[in-house]
């Protein structure tokens, strides 16, 4: 990860769609290319770029 950032964290609050407690970790300083390594060592095989750019999304929309 390229911040001093709790990814576990982070990712199960994106994956479930909490944009608070996401954007409280620090995922407004993300792109999707930043998950990149996350989703290749993901067991699950979650994508995570895709569920990041939904997140930053709704983040926007909701103002």
């Amino acid at each position: 990860m390229p911040l001093d950032i709790l990814p576990t964290q982070l990712l199960r609050y994106l994956i479930v769609g909490d944009t608070e407690m996401a954007q409280k970790l620090g995922c407004l300083e993300l792109d999707e290319e930043d998950l990149a390594l996350c989703s290749y060592v993901c067991a699950g095989k979650y994508e995570y770029g895709p569920i990041l750019r939904d997140n930053l999304t709704r983040i926007e929309k909701e103002g």
